[in-house]
């Protein structure tokens, strides 16, 4: 039997690797209050016509943040969170980064966040359908509901939380 090393499998597989990874999917957790960095990248020294936040969980329409032609776009921005959204860093728009931040966040902020960017046609491009590089959880709590340990600025990982809990159980458990 041939092995698959045909240069279109190689390409798909190539490909399909590249979308995996600009598709990221992050969780943030944030306190109310606070400011939240939604984090985005998209290619480097793309020429990109808009940049569009968005929280599919919000049932009046409207972006979270809208860029287009190198000019964020308020009138298309949800009331909720007018005056609160920015790009991270204007000039870093060049190299990829397309993040927001979203100021004094409230619980009401808390849900799924997609960011999707269309680059200007080419002439190998026919159409520029916006392309999702992003999809972002945010959690929201109010400042007294954390655990000590993240109050203090300690670790944000449940999982590092348990493992510590677990670690000083069993340690108990062997000193006895």
């Amino acid at each position: 039997m041939a092995a698959v090393t045909s240069a279109p499998f190689v390409a798909l597989l190539a490909s399909s690797w590249i979308i995996v990874c600009l598709a990221a999917e992050e969780q943030v957790k944030v306190t109310s209050g606070s400011n939240a960095v939604l984090r985005c990248r998209s290619p480097r020294s793309a020429d990109i016509k808009t940049i569009e936040w968005t929280r599919p969980d919000l049932e009046v329409d409207g972006y979270i943040f809208f860029y287009e032609n190198n000019r964020r776009q308020d009138k298309y921005q949800h009331p909720s969170f007018h005056g609160r959204v920015e790009l991270e860093n204007e000039s870093a728009i060049k190299d990829g980064d397309v993040s927001v931040s979203l100021k004094n966040v409230t619980e009401q902020d808390a849900g799924t966040y997609v960011c999707l960017v269309s680059l200007k046609k080419t002439r190998r491009s026919r159409r520029d359908i916006p392309e999702q590089l992003s999809t972002i959880t945010l959690t929201v709590q109010e400042p007294d509901r954390w655990p000590k340990v993240l109050q203090s600025g300690g670790v944000r990982n449940e999982f590092a939380g348990r493992m510590v809990g677990l670690s000083t159980l069993l340690l108990v458990l062997f000193s006895l």
